[in-house]
């Protein structure tokens, strides 16, 4: 009897958790972010994803804006789509192509009509998250103030042969934004004063810090952000705001068009547009495209840089998307083709 009660008493806890079923806990929900961001940038804001939505795993693929937009359109011919559930690029006149081609679905958050209309697509299809701004930067330990240039159109001057650094406007997207802004303004023949003045156009923005700072070349244009993150430590490099105005660039956000149902894309892209995603780039010196918000620490309004930089009209707008392929092949021609 003593031996049945113990059996029982054995037998019976076995029984009882082998019909309960082991938990098995959801696999979490994917996001892919196609981002030209700052890689410091990117970090916190994964960090502040990640604990806003516990449930989804953010990935991210980190390049230039043009090569984002290469990858892109490889993955349309062979799959018919953009791979990526949200792009953060400074490749406006791409995403421009990309709604036109039918590429993005519409933002559906109420934030973004507070930014001015000029800073987004009519029909919502994406907008601009933040805003960079391109502006000329000089080494003061070989050239002193009074001898620097005022404004773009200056880097066509023969007395700045070898001493010029920019970006690759075929990898980065600001550097082809601005390339394509000055042609549009003073033409081929001032980019082909740049190949006259054999000027350094390799990477991006960073590539050009470290020329100019290691006094490798004299003069070049970087986007504000670098220039303001780094002016407590770096007293070496200087920036002017130019006379015929800065060039603005635009960090637009989009949601590509994918067969794979996600509905929480658009939950993710609204925080974008949020108080706390604007404050960790208005803490990463880049501009918010919200009116009113303070610039960032160092930085004039953008109200006031607004005023007196290149004009993203419509017209504008229209004649570099027209020209984007063209503009790309020049570029290439003039730049890197050798003799």
């Amino acid at each position: 009897m003593k031996f049945k009660k113990l059996f029982i008493f054995i037998i019976f806890p076995l029984l009882f958790t082998s019909c309960v079923k082991e938990e098995v806990k959801p696999e979490k929900k994917k996001i892919w972010i196609y981002s030209s961001l700052w890689k410091g940038t990117i970090e916190n804001i994964n960090e502040q994803l990640s604990k806003k939505f516990p449930d989804i795993e953010f990935h991210w693929f980190r390049e230039g804006s043009e090569e984002i937009a290469s990858k892109a359109e490889g993955q349309i011919l062979t799959d018919g789509e953009i791979n990526a559930d949200i792009i953060i690029a400074t490749s406006r006149l791409w995403l421009e192509e990309m709604a036109n081609k039918g590429y993005l679905t519409k933002l559906n958050t109420p934030l973004i009509s507070k930014i001015p209309n000029d800073l987004k697509h009519p029909e919502n299809l994406f907008s601009t998250f933040s805003i960079p701004v391109m502006i000329p930067v000089y080494n003061s330990q070989k050239i002193s103030k009074k001898d620097a240039p005022t404004n773009f159109k200056d880097f066509s001057n023969k007395k700045w042969k070898g001493k010029i650094a920019i970006g690759n406007p075929l990898s980065s997207g600001t550097n082809f934004t601005t390339m394509a802004m000055l042609q549009h303004h003073y033409g081929w023949e001032f980019i082909k004063s740049l190949r006259t003045n054999e000027t350094l156009a390799q990477g991006g923005n960073d590539s050009v810090y470290k020329s100019l700072k290691s006094g490798r070349r004299d003069i070049g244009w970087l986007t504000m952000d670098i220039m303001l993150r780094y002016m407590k430590e770096e007293k070496v490099l200087k920036h002017f705001y130019p006379k015929d105005g800065v060039i603005i660039q635009h960090n637009v956000l989009a949601l590509p068009k994918r067969k794979e149902k996600k509905d929480y894309r658009q939950e993710v892209a609204e925080w974008f547009f949020g108080k706390e995603a604007q404050s960790i780039m208005t803490d990463a010196y880049s501009y918010s495209p919200f009116p009113g918000i303070e610039p960032p620490e160092g930085g004039k309004p953008l109200s006031e840089l607004r005023k007196s930089s290149f004009k993203w009209s419509q017209d504008v707008i229209k004649s570099i998307l027209k020209s984007r392929k063209d503009l790309k092949d020049g570029f290439m021609d003039i730049l890197y083709k050798v003799n």
